[in-house]
């Protein structure tokens, strides 16, 4: 099973620059990286030197959460990760991410489950959930954001503006929009279908006003597609209250803003079932990594 993993990431090059070792040591797997434009490459270029199978993306997108720009790099890491070797599973992670299984268990995971999309999502475009229907229906804008911008989409959300179509047209056919997690896995067939949409203008337009842009665009594409069936509960999921209910293989905790997690959380976090944590950095969650890392040293012992 050979693994790509595509690390979206902004800021704490120290954790970038350990993400990789940890991803790549003793296994085949590769890591491409996107550093938004905005920050200096340096730091990062300088955490991940002598890393092996590692790659910085030198053409690089001005990312502003939650808006198209975010896609836009994601589209990058997946064009350049399908151009490696026989790459069979891409792994989107973004920048506070970390492994909660040896490399030797992610393989063995993938291995077990090769044709599984793990993409979960539910229907926002015909939801009666306001939580929801808010995803697909305001027109929002997040990309350069400005005082106008910041006003505009305040002001929709505040008087209940659907003033977006509750459906996206691709090709001419008109697409449900469906919205989960982030973070993802997909197989090679999957993030082709992702990378052929870029040029899709039409497609492209309706999200360049969507929030959370990333959360949307390729479950959209999933949940449209023969990959919707191979997805963990085999389709689009019944409405949820809180974006925690469609975790796919990362565990977090999103009561407001996410968690950082710490040392204190060893135990509930290797009590889960998930491969990957959400959220840890290398200020407060370094003895916490390292007690991860202990671990899965310890099961490579023969």
């Amino acid at each position: 099973m050979h693994i790509a993993y595509l690390v979206l990431c902004h800021r704490d090059a120290a954790h970038i620059g350990r993400l990789a070792r940890v991803l790549t040591q003793d296994t085949d797997a590769h890591v491409v990286v996107h550093v938004d434009a905005k920050s200096d490459m340096a730091p990062f270029a300088a955490a991940l030197n002598g890393v092996p199978r590692v790659e910085l993306l030198a053409d690089r997108v001005a990312v502003w959460w939650g808006g198209l720009s975010a896609v836009c790099a994601t589209q990058r890491l997946l064009e350049r990760a399908l151009r490696l070797p026989a790459v069979e599973r891409l792994v989107l992670l973004q920048g506070a991410d970390y492994p909660l299984r040896s490399n030797a268990q992610l393989h063995a995971f993938f291995a077990a489950h090769p044709r599984t999309e793990y993409i979960r999502a539910c229907n926002a475009g015909s939801s009666a959930s306001r939580y929801l229907y808010a995803k697909a229906r305001y027109p929002q804008w997040f990309d350069r954001p400005n005082i106008a911008k910041r006003a505009l989409n305040r002001f929709i959300r505040s008087a209940d503006l659907r003033l977006k179509a509750p459906t996206v047209r691709r090709a001419g056919t008109p697409l449900q929009i469906y919205w989960g997690c982030a973070q993802w896995a997909v197989t090679r067939a999957c993030a082709e279908l992702f990378v052929a949409a870029r040029d899709d203008a039409e497609f492209n337009r309706y999200f360049r006003s969507s929030f959370p842009a990333d959360e949307i665009y390729f479950h959209t594409i999933a949940h449209n597609s023969e990959f919707s069936a191979a997805t963990l509960h085999g389709g689009a999921e019944a409405d949820v209250a809180n974006v925690t209910e469609l975790r796919n293989l990362h565990y977090f905790e999103y009561p407001h803003d996410v968690r950082i997690f710490t040392a204190a959380d060893y135990a509930m976090l290797q009590a889960t079932d998930a491969l990957f944590v959400r959220k840890v950095t290398s200020a407060a969650s370094g003895a916490l990594l390292d007690l991860i890392d202990s671990g899965h040293a310890a099961e490579a012992q023969p």
